[in-house]
């Protein structure tokens, strides 16, 4: 069961003029480049900096800007720095994962030529610690393109694990696609003058921690009820300040349209005379004018968190299962019994484009599958743990080779399943619904050997994916993956002809029809074996064995 998220966020643009945009832009330029010039001492450090190295850093940034922005920009490198150390141990892991399947390959011989018939003969071996056999590469020139990439990722290797020994991290502010760009400015579509602008906008931005016994739970950043803002700017920019105490008051406002009751009340909540701490980071975009405020804090589960409607915990319940696919996600509702209920769902997934339509487009999909979850009367969704680290590791080895292999490679690595899980782990309890997260081993495999035919019906004929959602929703209530033998039949519609003898729920479709009860195993319709006259005297007729028997025994008398 996927817990409900642990932090909520809203952002809102506020509409600024050229001479506060001028005081927005020095704020940022100061801050990033003390960021930056912390970073590079953080990273320096190593892993275990001393704490003298710590009050170091602080006192050099507090005394260009003050003690608040100081503790901001320390603990917003050293979350960084922590999280790259992460991404160094899973890219060496990675890594070595890779190097171990070709150093296998390369260990049987490439096939060799029959002299007499002139085909080709695959040498095939057993290696410890593996189920099935090794095939060798397929030619020569493959086993050599293998040799150099096998000696890249050893160097590659070489180079990490020097990093993670040495604490040594690589942080681009602004990312390192758009750095790489510089110098191919003609492979990336842009000009010079494009670029710059991208890359001083992805720089240009400054966050502030808050605390709860500061007014409005920042006092760096401060943002009232009302949407006024003022920023507490840094000691060597005081001079440009409008208000008392350094603080320069922007005349827009902010107006969060989404979550905006819930940021209100939790910078307004008095608990124990505190209020709730908010962080607030302001940044801009390259393409669109004014700045973007962008507020976070943690929920409060009493206050905060209200969800639609209380979620049942108690399964097996009316769910919804989802595969996961490439290009769209295929649903099935199934009732509190395991039985598909109503017809299937499929929704496309456009995720062509730049990342913010390819998020956009995710959450309108998603919005829509819990729109169907509450109109069928779901309590919970159910969702494949998926997860194709090893397989992007070790998909130039496992997954094909040549044009076909690097298409499907393709379409493995364009699943969303990250972020269709975190998005969806965010939006789901605020709707009253309950995430939950199954095994994906044989859902596929499975759901087209024992789902698949009884589905299909001459009108439509069911696919895998909608044979695997029905596995997936199965196993979030906690039955088996198969069906019972008979029920539903192969021939007829699942709604009639059901597991239980209980009437199925079917929610208002605008049609004011009434369902149809599943009948019992009284009234079903008699077989043709049962519909013989009784008077008869032999019900069931004899098979050629038996009346061999019977004329031998007539022979004998």
């Amino acid at each position: 069961m996927v817990a409900a998220p642990t932090g909520m966020a809203t952002t809102t643009r506020i509409r600024v003029s050229s001479a506060e945009h001028e005081v927005l832009d020095q704020v940022a330029c100061l801050i990033g480049s003390l960021r930056r010039r912390d970073l590079a001492a953080r990273s320096a450090a190593g892993v275990s900096p001393e704490k003298s190295v710590l009050a170091r850093r602080k006192r050099d940034i507090t005394s260009q800007s003050s003690s608040r922005w100081a503790g901001s920009i320390v603990r917003h490198n050293d979350a960084g720095y922590r999280l790259e150390r992460r991404n160094q141990l899973a890219r060496r892991e990675s890594l070595q994962q890779a190097i171990a399947v070709i150093e296998t390959r390369l260990a049987v011989p490439v096939p060799h030529v029959d002299p007499r018939t002139k085909n080709k003969i695959a040498v095939r071996m057993s290696v410890p610690g593996r189920r099935k056999t090794v095939t060798g590469y397929a030619d020569q020139r493959e086993r050599a393109t293998k040799q150099r990439r096998l000696q890249h990722l050893r160097a590659e290797l070489a180079q990490t694990s020097r990093d993670i020994a040495t604490g040594r991290v690589a942080i681009v502010e602004g990312g390192k696609r758009l750095a790489r760009n510089r110098g191919n400015l003609a492979a990336a579509a842009i000009t010079e003058t494009e670029w710059r602008n991208q890359w001083q906008a992805e720089r240009a931005w400054f966050h502030a921690n808050g605390a709860p016994d500061e007014p409005h739970g920042n006092l760096t950043i401060t943002v009232t009820p009302d949407g006024t803002l003022s920023i507490r700017l840094p000691r060597r920019l005081e001079h440009l300040a409008n208000s008392p105490r350094g603080r320069f008051v922007l005349a827009g406002k902010a107006r969060f349209a989404h979550r905006g009751d819930a940021w209100a009340a939790h910078i307004t909540r008095d608990v124990n005379g505190r209020a709730g701490s908010v962080s607030y980071r302001m940044y801009r975009c390259a393409d669109r004018a004014g700045w973007y405020l962008t507020a976070s804090w943690n929920p409060t589960p009493a206050a905060d968190f209200v969800p639609a409607r209380t979620p049942a915990l108690d399964f097996p319940a009316r769910v919804i299962g989802v595969d996961t696919n490439a290009d769209h996600l295929a649903c099935r509702v199934l009732d509190q019994h395991g039985n598909p209920d109503g017809p299937p769902i499929r929704l496309d997934l456009d995720l062509a484009g730049p990342a913010s339509r390819r998020d956009a487009q995710l959450r309108h999909v998603l919005s829509r599958l819990i729109r169907i979850a509450l109109r069928y009367h779901c309590l919970g969704i159910v969702i494949e743990n998926l997860g194709f680290d090893d397989a992007r590791s070790t998909g130039r080895e496992t997954m094909g080779r040549g044009k076909k292999g690097r298409t499907f490679r393709r379409t493995v690595a364009g699943i969303p399943t990250a972020r269709l899980r975190d998005r969806l782990a965010a939006m789901v309890p605020s709707a009253g619904l309950t995430l939950l997260g199954v095994d994906p081993a044989y859902t596929s495999i499975w759901g087209a050997q024992h789902w698949r035919k009884p589905l299909s019906t001459p009108q439509h004929e069911a696919t895998r994916h909608e044979a695997a959602a029905v596995v997936i929703g199965r196993r979030g209530q906690g039955y088996r993956a198969r069906r019972r033998v008979g029920k539903p039949a192969s021939d007829q519609r699942i709604a009639q002809r059901r597991t239980t003898t209980q009437a199925v729920h079917h929610p208002d479709r605008g049609g004011g029809r009434t369902p149809r009860p599943a009948r019992s195993h009284d009234d079903r319709r008699p077989t043709g074996r049962e519909r013989r006259s009784v008077s008869r005297a032999t019900v069931t007729p004899a098979s050629p064995r038996q009346r061999r028997g019977a004329d031998t025994v007539q022979q004998n008398q």
